[in-house]
C-alpha cells in the first residue's frame, strides 16, 4: 500500500519535544492505517473513476440512482441512503444496512489505538489537543462526531489532526469516505497575512454591490496556516494526484474557524519540503513561472471565498450545488486577489504567479473527463470562459496564457454576476445553464495533456 505521508526532516523546521515526536509517529501511523478503510470503501482502488466504479457501499450491480428509486417512500429509505452505511442485498430482496463504524470495526479499532497512544504521549503538554483526540477516538468507534466537532474548536498546541467521514458526498455517489490529515501550525507569511487581513473588507463591499437591499452579514474568520505532515483516506487521493490544498472549516455561530494547510504533492519516497514538492509538480507539467507562495495565496483566497454568504449547497440547487459552491469560491477568491494586486498590496509579479498556478490547477482538474465530479465541472466552466475570452489558447504542442489582469477580471466579474443572479432567483435549470461548457474545448485540453508522454508540451506566457 502506498505511504500516505511525506518523509521530511520536521525537527529542522519545528523544535518538537520527545513526547510530541512520539505523538507524531502515532498519528502518522493512524493516517496510514485509515487507508485500509478507504481502499475498502473505494472497492479496492484509490482511483476515483466516478463513471465506472461505484462506491463499494452499494450492492454490486446497482447504481446509486437505481437504489434510490427502489427504496423511495419505503421504511428503508432513510437507512439505505444514509451517507455512512454499507448496503447489502439485491433488487429481489430486502436491503440490509450496516453503519461504517460497525462494518469496519476491526480496521477503525487499529486507527483508534494509534490515536490513543498519541493522546497518552501528549496529554501533559497539550491537554486540550489530547481531549480532542479522545473525542476523535470515541467518534471513530461510535459514529457520533458531534463532540469531536465541539472539542476541535478548543484544541491548542502546535499539532493538528483531522479525521472525519468526508462530506464530499457528490464525489462518492452519495456515500461518504473517511479522510485524515496531520499538520503543524506555522506563522503566516507577510503576504498570507495581507490576504487574511483584507478579505472582510472585500467581502463587505462585494455583498453591498450585488445585494444592496439584503441583510447578509459576513462572519468573522479565524485563520491558521499549517504545513502538512501526513494524509490518509480520501485525503490521500487529493494529495497524491491533485497536489491540492486541504482545508478544514468549523463554525461556532459567529466565527468561521479555518485551518488552511500548505499544499503538498504526497507520494512515496519523497524527501522534500512542501515548497520543493509543489515546484516539482509545476516543473513536471512545464508550468514555468509558478511559485509555491502564489499557489498558497490562490487556495487561501479560494477558502475565504466559501465564506461569502451565498450557500449553493442548499436543496434548491440539487446535484449542481457542490460544483456551484466550488465555482463561487474560485470566482470570488480570484477577484479578491486581483483587487489586492490592483490596489498595490500585492505585486504585479505575485499577481502573475497567482494566475499561473490558478490556471494550472484548472488544467489539472480537467486532465480526465469526469463530468459528474464537482471540481471537474467548476474548472471546465472557468476554462471555457477563459478560452472564449482569449485568455487561454491551446494548440497541439503548447498552451498560451495571456495573463492580462483586466481581461481575466472581466471573465470573473461576469461569472460573479451570474452566480449572484442565480442566488437571487434559484432554479435547477439556471444552475445547469451556469455550469454549461463546451465539451470540445475540454477534449482539446485532454489531448494536449496526453502529449506529456509523447515528448511534452510547453506553455507560452504573455503578460
Amino acid at each position: 500500500m502506498a505511504k500516505a505521508y511525506i518523509v521530511t526532516d520536521i525537527n529542522r523546521e519545528h523544535q518538537f519535544t520527545p513526547d510530541e515526536r512520539r505523538a507524531l509517529r502515532c498519528l502518522v501511523a493512524a493516517c496510514d492505517k485509515l487507508n485500509r478503510v478507504y481502499f475498502a470503501q473505494r472497492g479496492g482502488s484509490i482511483l476515483l473513476d466516478w463513471e465506472k466504479r461505484p462506491h463499494a457501499a452499494y450492492p454490486k450491480g446497482l447504481k446509486p440512482a437505481d437504489l434510490a428509486r427502489l427504496v423511495a417512500g419505503t421504511s428503508q429509505e432513510e437507512d439505505v441512503l444514509d451517507p455512512e452505511t454499507m448496503v447489502f442485498g439485491s433488487r429481489r430482496s430486502r436491503f440490509r444496512t450496516v453503519p461504517y463504524h460497525v462494518h469496519f470495526a476491526e480496521e477503525l479499532g487499529e486507527v483508534a489505538l494509534e490515536i490513543r497512544r498519541a493522546r497518552q504521549a501528549i496529554k501533559k503538554r497539550h491537554p486540550t489537543f489530547a481531549a480532542y483526540l479522545q473525542q476523535v477516538e470515541k467518534s471513530i468507534q461510535s459514529g457520533n462526531w458531534q463532540r469531536a466537532d465541539d472539542a476541535a474548536l478548543r484544541a491548542g498546541g502546535p499539532l493538528w489532526f483531522y479525521l472525519y467521514p468526508s462530506s464530499t458526498a457528490d464525489d462518492h455517489h452519495g456515500k461518504q469516505t473517511f479522510e485524515a490529515m496531520l499538520a503543524v501550525r506555522r506563522r503566516p507569511t507577510e503576504r498570507e497575512q495581507i490576504v487574511t487581513d483584507h478579505f472582510p473588507e472585500f467581502a463587505k463591499g462585494l455583498m453591498t454591490r450585488f445585494f444592496p437591499d439584503a441583510d447578509m452579514p459576513i462572519r468573522r474568520t479565524k485563520v491558521q496556516i499549517m504545513n502538512t505532515l501526513a494524509l490518509g483516506g480520501s485525503s490521500l487521493y487529493v494529495g497524491k494526484f491533485m497536489a491540492s490544498m486541504i482545508d478544514y472549516w468549523r463554525s461556532d455561530g459567529e466565527t468561521v474557524h479555518a485551518l488552511c494547510v500548505s499544499r503538498n504533492m504526497i507520494a512515496a519516497n519523497y524527501d522534500e519540503s512542501s515548497k520543493k514538492i509543489i515546484k516539482a509538480y509545476m516543473k513536471k507539467h512545464r508550468l514555468r513561472g509558478s511559485t509555491f507562495e502564489g499557489a498558497v495565496l490562490g487556495t487561501l483566497a479560494h477558502e475565504f471565498g466559501h465564506t461569502i454568504p451565498m450557500d449553493f449547497t442548499l436543496p434548491q440547487f440539487g446535484r449542481h450545488g457542490a460544483a456551484l459552491e466550488e465555482l463561487k469560491a474560485d470566482v470570488f477568491g480570484l477577484l479578491f486577489l486581483m483587487q489586492l494586486v490592483q490596489d498595490g498590496r500585492l505585486s504585479r509579479k505575485m499577481g502573475r504567479d497567482i494566475l499561473t498556478t490558478f490556471i494550472a490547477e484548472l488544467l489539472g482538474y480537467t486532465y480526465k473527463p469526469y463530468p459528474k465530479w464537482p471540481y471537474y465541472r467548476m474548472a471546465a466552466v472557468q476554462l471555457d470562459r477563459l478560452f472564449a475570452a482569449g485568455v487561454v489558447q491551446v494548440s497541439s504542442k503548447q498552451v498560451v496564457l495571456r495573463l492580462y489582469p483586466q481581461k481575466v477580471a472581466e471573465v470573473y466579474e461576469q461569472l460573479a454576476g451570474e452566480l449572484a443572479t442565480l442566488w437571487r432567483q434559484p432554479s435547477l435549470r439556471a444552475a445547469r445553464d451556469t455550469l454549461t461548457f463546451d465539451r470540445r474545448v475540454m477534449k482539446q485540453v485532454q489531448r494536449l495533456m496526453r502529449h506529456e508522454k509523447e515528448g511534452g508540451w510547453h506553455p507560452v506566457f504573455v503578460f
